[in-house]
């Protein structure tokens, strides 16, 4: 049976290929596509979706997320929620739920913080279990590790700030 995906990035490009695709297993309501991609999903109907190599590859139960990109979302394993879009975006995250990581490294060291907003290259790059935090711009809180409830704005604005 062949599946049929359409990717729009400004060309509409349409791939056709046969399941199971590179990564994952054939579970209704999941998609995956890219060597390794949801490699260690174990249950169908959790509406993930992985597109990329490795993309979610260690996710195991968490539900509803969606991780596009190089390596994005690796190291997921129960975390719900997230949106992490870019090359190494999420990597580290475990169990960290609701976030949304966009640009490339956005989120990288993030483990179990949640309910982060991090918007362009880099941002949020050393946040742990930092929560709750919004950066948007180049290199925004890249240094915030454990810090809750900051807000920054404009490229490298809050770049050093750690715990607060």
């Amino acid at each position: 049976m062949k599946k049929r995906i359409l990717i729009s990035l400004g060309v509409s490009i349409i791939i056709l290929f046969s399941s199971p695709v590179f990564g994952g297993s054939e579970d209704i309501g999941n998609t995956f596509y890219g060597m390794g991609a949801g490699a260690n999903v174990t249950n169908p109907n959790l509406g993930v979706t992985f597109i990329g190599t490795n993309a979610g590859y260690n996710h195991t139960t968490g539900i509803a997320n969606t991780f596009l990109g190089y390596y994005a979302g690796y190291s997921n394993t129960t975390g719900y929620g997230n949106i992490f879009l870019g090359y190494i975006s999420g990597y580290y995250n475990t169990t960290g739920e609701r976030n949304t990581f966009l640009g490339n490294f956005t989120g990288r060291s993030n483990t179990t913080g949640g309910y982060n907003t991090f918007l362009g290259h880099y941002a949020g790059y050393e946040n742990t279990t930092g929560a709750v935090n919004t950066f948007v711009g180049n290199y925004t809180g890249r240094g915030n590790t454990t810090g809750m409830h900051n807000t920054f704005v404009g490229y490298g604005s809050g770049y050093s700030n750690t715990i607060g």
